[in-house]
């Protein structure tokens, strides 16, 4: 019966609200005195009201999603501004404003959110609009939190909170008062945090406002958390979750994976164990469906922790691989959401947002990209590092519990750890000396040379742009190179690349390889052969074999001078098919071919200036050896050398 009633009494607020429509026609202000939420609104919207009203209910509409669609909420924001400069109406154009600054600051762009803001704070003070100020306060107090400034946030709150206190409506007097809740929460003034959360609470269940209480259940649970009142804490994450479970898609994406987050660090507390596993699973695919990288880290750091304090090392593993593979499309996905929320920027900017402050957010945006990337590999490299050193305590924890008897062995073992740990310092070594020099380096070119075409389009002429832009691709390309030889080598040192010999003709990859190579040999006017039967057999994987003989090209081609010559031999033995890359370049010095093959070795520059990571030849001899192969070199300074590629040609 009680569910009836509340289904009756939604309904006649629907309805009342609708009728508020009719009646007063053309007021743009009309939405201010009811709370509705995004599908009532969206039912409005479809009945094509007259534009003077429709300005209100797209304002409506993008501020209810901004932290549920933020696409969706910036093309209603986008279409409320372009109607509200069509009739010239400047309260409507500072709502818009003030909405798409709320909508940047979500997104983490920080100054073109505190530029579009002080345009609808300057509007609503020459208007003398105290509503509007008092909504603007709430959007430059949000802006303060994103960045952690909780005083200057709590200031902004407390303004917005005292006037819709004292003027209503009370939809609204909910949402200032969740707010300088949690602003006062962040400043440890936990006991009115509380009340103001409990009042906002109130409120929205009076004007069924359900996508804010996730919001408040959320902050009530924090706040119980850090009173150590895990009971309540539990019970309040749990209530934010339910809610998301019935709004959706419409649910609030951020408070409630900070709930499942915060929920399952609880059941560790309590050591319930299956709780939080099952927790963390649910909020890995609810970060997955919604595209939530952030919080998805954090709920695969969460994982791997679990499986590590268990002692499941493979899960560990897994997480820890899931991690590294998944992130790329993540950020994929998520520098395609942004470049939605940029384009929708760019016709913004046609009713009023400079193109400067646009161009500031573009830079900011690569930025953000590139520190995340290089956050990625820092983080992969960290987490192999404490991987082994995980393993290695272990070992050295079950070592310590043998009997005296074998003291000898122990020694033995602990010297060739201690060589392996060696081994694992120059590996570290190596990595952080490819990422800070070889790869941040031209990374670092890349960015420069963008902005000098930036900054000089206008002056440059076609021709200049073309060349330009094909130096720039070449130097991309470079990096690109650069980048995948670190991804294989770093997968062989997890030992996580997979073998798969066949049986099958290298000639056809050769042949391909050739024609791959033939426009770089020609740029340095080399001559490129190929001298190979029309069968050669070889046993071996595939890829790994062509992965090897393309190193050995591009090396060969690298380190000759122009007018000379690269040939590729192939011919079959009894046991073993030989593959011989043969050039007539600077050769290599006797003091270097010891340490050809192994981390010792550093990048050279090719002839035409060509950069290398100083790492294709030592995955080209560890990928021969996992396909019980091997690589020769003869070289003589001054005249050239000859690489020779041994594999199998049948099963062993």
């Amino acid at each position: 019966m009680s569910i009836l009633k509340l289904m009756i009494g939604r309904l006649y607020r629907k309805l009342s609200f609708f009728f508020t429509l009719v009646v007063i026609g053309g007021s743009t202000h009309f939405a201010h005195a009811q709370y509705m939420d995004i599908d009532s609104l969206e039912t409005l919207l479809a009945a094509n009201p007259p534009e003077t009203v429709k300005v209100s209910l797209l304002y409506k509409l993008s501020r209810e999603l901004v932290y549920v669609d933020p696409i969706k909420a910036m093309n209603y924001a986008e279409e409320s501004l372009a109607l509200a400069s069509k009739y010239n109406s400047r309260i409507d154009i500072a709502y818009a404003y003030r909405i798409l600054s709320s909508i940047y600051a979500s997104q983490k762009f920080y100054s073109l959110s505190t530029a579009v803001g002080l345009k609808a704070q300057r509007i609503f003070e020459e208007e003398g609009d105290s509503l509007g100020l008092a909504n603007n306060h709430i959007t430059a107090g949000n802006l303060y939190r994103i960045q952690n400034l909780h005083k200057k946030s709590a200031e902004h709150h407390k303004l917005s909170y005292d006037y819709f206190k004292e003027h209503g409506p009370s939809y609204r007097f909910a949402i200032t008062s969740l707010n300088y809740g949690e602003a006062l929460y962040y400043l440890d003034s936990l006991d009115k945090a509380k009340t103001l959360q409990y009042q906002a609470i109130q409120l929205n269940i009076e004007n069924d406002n359900s996508l804010a209480q996730t919001f408040s259940y959320k902050a009530l649970g924090l706040i119980y958390k850090k009173e150590a009142n895990l009971d309540s804490a539990e019970y309040f994450f749990q209530a934010a979750i339910d809610i998301s479970k019935v709004l959706g898609d419409n649910s609030q994406k951020a408070s409630t994976l900070e709930s499942m987050i915060e929920l399952a660090d609880l059941y560790e507390q309590h050591g319930r164990k299956d709780e939080q596993l099952k927790l963390l699973l649910d909020a890995e695919k609810y970060a997955l469906k919604y595209h939530r990288s952030n919080e998805l880290e954090e709920v695969y750091f969460q994982l791997v922790k679990y499986y590590a304090e268990g002692r499941d090392i493979d899960m560990a593993h897994q997480y820890l691989d899931y991690y590294q593979n998944i992130k790329d499309s993540l950020l994929s996905a998520t520098i395609a959401d942004r470049e939605g929320l940029l384009n929708t920027v760019y016709n913004s900017m046609k009713v009023g947002v400079e193109n400067q402050i646009l161009a500031e957010q573009q830079e900011y945006s690569e930025s953000l990209i590139k520190k995340q990337q290089t956050y990625l590999i820092i983080v992969a490299v960290l987490a192999i590092i404490a991987f082994f050193a995980l393993l290695y305590a272990m070992v050295s924890r079950a070592k310590l519990q043998n009997s005296v008897k074998l003291l000898n062995e122990q020694k033995e073992q602990i010297r060739h750890k201690s060589e392996e740990l060696e081994e694992l310092v120059m590996t570290k070594d190596k990595m952080f000396s490819i990422i800070s020099h070889d790869l941040r380096s031209p990374l670092q070119s890349i960015i420069g040379f963008s902005e000098l075409v930036k900054k000089h389009m206008d002056s440059l002429s076609q021709a200049e742009v073309i060349e330009m832009m094909n130096q720039l691709s070449d130097n991309v390309s470079a990096t690109l190179k650069m980048t995948d030889n670190l991804i294989q080598w770093g997968r062989l040192q997890m030992e996580q690349s997979s073998i798969s010999p066949m049986q099958f003709n290298i000639a056809e990859i050769i042949k391909t390889l050739k024609d791959v190579y033939q426009p770089l040999a020609e740029q340095k006017e080399i001559a490129l052969s190929v001298q190979v039967a029309d069968r050669c057999t070889v046993y071996a994987d595939p890829n790994h074999s062509e992965l090897i003989i393309r190193n050995l090209v591009n090396n060969a081609i690298k380190f000759t001078e122009p007018k000379g010559e690269v040939k590729i031999i192939c011919w079959e033995n009894k046991d073993y098919t030989t593959i011989s890359v043969e050039d007539t370049g600077r050769g290599i010095p006797q003091g270097m071919m010891d340490d050809l093959f192994n981390l010792k070795i550093t990048s050279t520059r090719g002839t035409a200036g060509e950069k290398g990571t100083g790492l294709g030849l030592m995955l080209c001899q560890e990928y021969a050896f996992q396909n019980k192969g091997k690589i020769e070199v003869e070289s003589k300074e001054g005249e050239g050398s000859v690489f020779k590629l041994y594999l199998p040609n049948k099963e062993s």
